[in-house]
């Protein structure tokens, strides 16, 4: 079979993901982090070095701000609708300012449409020119009331990037940038911390041959997003909110350990 619709979801995976995952149904399904048990533990290892090998990967500052999610989408979601909750987002009177791209994927693009039509912030769509998004496009649509850019380092559509560096180059210093890295996850070297991402948001089932309901949210030191989902952690068990510290406080609920 000649399989060409990698950009929705990886067509075959690799024998060492496929040997992992029958491991982790056969050899102890486990709940990771929520036991005290020999199995549990286990598997809380296996998910650390996961943290681990994604941080290394991407060149992000600390594993505990690797935030393991379902998808891409997920994760785009927190690090969006997190800025509404992030104490330094904006200084301004002003309703709050996004600038992001027509190029954009539905899981950017759908998020920022739902905070305009509510009144929550203004948005701003950079066009394309040349068949292209340049950096000093969305430089020059920053206003004094702008919190973040949000773009994709891929399209889904053309394979079309951008760099996030000559971006970074060009905002002021106190803008989030957020990166929809759903296409250019495993494709594309991501320097998170060379490149200033804040958030970068990834899909585990393309680029990087995982398995599908897999994904992650990697945060830089500076940007602190809010819970948007709330359950169990595993952790801090008689506290009634979420706990303060990264990766628990976004990640609610058992996570997809295959």
């Amino acid at each position: 079979m000649i399989y060409f619709d990698n950009a929705a979801t990886g067509g075959k995976k690799p024998d060492s993901v496929i040997r992992a995952v029958t491991a982790s149904l056969q050899g102890y399904c486990a709940n990771p982090g929520r036991s005290g048990h020999t199995l549990s533990l286990a598997a809380a290892q296996d998910v650390l070095r996961a943290r681990k090998l994604l941080q290394n990967f991407f060149k992000a500052p600390d594993c505990e701000r690797v935030i393991l999610t379902k998808n891409c989408s997920e994760a785009l979601n927190y690090a969006i609708f997190g800025l509404f909750c992030h104490k330094n987002a904006t200084t301004s009177s002003e309703k709050p300012h996004i600038v992001s791209t027509v190029a954009e994927h539905n899981s950017v693009l759908r998020p920022l449409f739902y905070l305009e039509r509510e009144g929550i912030a203004e948005i701003t769509l950079v066009p394309l020119r040349h068949g292209k998004i340049h950096p000093e496009d969305i430089a020059a649509a920053v206003r004094e009331n702008t919190i973040a850019a949000v773009f994709t380092l891929a399209s889904n559509v053309t394979g079309t990037g951008i760099d996030p560096a000559a971006v970074r180059a060009l905002l002021p210093e106190n803008i989030i940038m957020i990166c929809d890295g759903a296409q250019a996850g495993g494709h594309i070297p991501i320097d998170m911390q060379g490149a200033g991402i804040d958030a970068l948001c990834l899909a585990g089932h393309k680029g990087l041959h995982g398995i599908q309901g897999s994904g992650a949210l990697i945060l830089s030191a500076r940007y602190s997003p809010e819970p948007l989902l709330f359950g169990g952690t595993g952790s801090e068990s008689f506290n009634p909110n979420m706990p303060d510290f990264y990766p628990d406080r976004l990640e609610s609920g058992t996570l997809n350990y295959p």
